[in-house]
């Protein structure tokens, strides 16, 4: 194995580790007793915030300020738009409708990704990506539909899930758009911006013990080391396929919160969840095969 190519396996390693990490929030949220969507978001965005903080300030010492204004301001506005937007409405989202249907409705991302890496690091992807993206797309079909064939009607969570895909990967490319910088700063700027957004909305927060330690591991399981991990695996992956292989959260989240809660998928998640492993293993071998163009190779910065 050469160099590029055990830098790229490194960078989906890492994101698959992630996928892990984040496939725990729809089991955290279920074990919230009191705590409503905004007040969860906001004491995990300020766990993770004071997690990525304190590790900026032991990374770069008496230099952090340095380290923000090495930042340019639209990569600022743009990471911590999407993430401002997008962690909210992902709490509530699971908060409204099943764990399975927010990992389902949120797999539609690889089409918004293939978009905004276009429009923002100029990466193309692969006819074997967009492939695969189609691929995992018609697993999410296949599960969408029989979900609206059952009940006949959308619900606000699903639309909530939607605009998870929708941020997700916009935050995702941002920050594949300046992988050459250290963008632990924006992390760290996006989490204290959200805290204030979601108290807002939540009117206050006030949290029992038990509901502050599930808060507690959700910031920093579920953010702040996966946003560490996100950041180094981008510097050798494109962002559509580590987008691509998010998709496994499908089959993780609802395993999760089927063994623990009792919260039982429908039986077509196995046909989708078949397409999306399907479209991941077709991503990741495609994207091994050709060398990793740098963002900033074909966009300014």
């Amino acid at each position: 194995m050469n160099q590029v190519d055990g830098a790229y396996w490194g960078g989906i390693g890492r994101m698959l580790l992630v996928v892990l990490m984040w496939s725990t929030s729809g089991l955290f949220v279920r074990l919230v007793e009191d705590a409503g969507p905004f007040e969860i978001n906001a004491g995990r965005c300020l766990v993770s915030g004071i997690l990525l903080a304190a590790y900026l300030g032991w990374r770069h010492g008496p230099r952090w300020k340095a380290a923000f204004r090495a930042i340019p301001w639209q990569a600022h506005l743009l990471v911590v738009g999407f993430f401002v937007l997008g962690t909210p409405v992902y709490i509530f989202a699971l908060s409204e409708t099943s764990v399975a249907k927010v990992a389902v409705i949120s797999a539609t991302s690889p089409i918004f990704a293939a978009i905004f890496a276009r429009i923002l690091t100029g990466e193309r992807a692969s006819p074997g990506v967009w492939l695969a993206a189609l691929l995992a797309l018609g697993g999410v079909a296949a599960l969408f539909l029989d979900d609206l064939r059952r009940s006949g009607s959308f619900n606000v969570g699903d639309l909530a899930a939607l605009g998870v895909a929708i941020t997700f990967s916009g935050e995702l490319v941002a920050l594949r758009r300046w992988h050459h910088l250290e963008m632990l700063p924006a992390a760290v700027l996006s989490n204290f911006a959200a805290v204030a957004v979601s108290l807002a909305l939540a009117g206050g927060i006030s949290l029992s013990l038990h509901d502050a330690g599930i808060i507690g591991l959700m910031g920093t399981v579920g953010l702040a080391i996966p946003f560490v991990l996100i950041m180094q695996g981008l510097k050798h992956v494109p962002a559509i396929q580590l987008v691509l292989v998010s998709l496994l959260d499908v089959l993780v989240s609802p395993a999760w919160v089927w063994l623990a809660v009792g919260e039982v998928p429908r039986g077509t998640t196995a046909l989708g969840g078949i397409a999306i492993v399907a479209a991941v293993m077709m991503a990741t071998l495609s994207g091994s095969r050709r060398p990793v163009v740098a963002a900033s190779s074909t966009v300014p910065p």
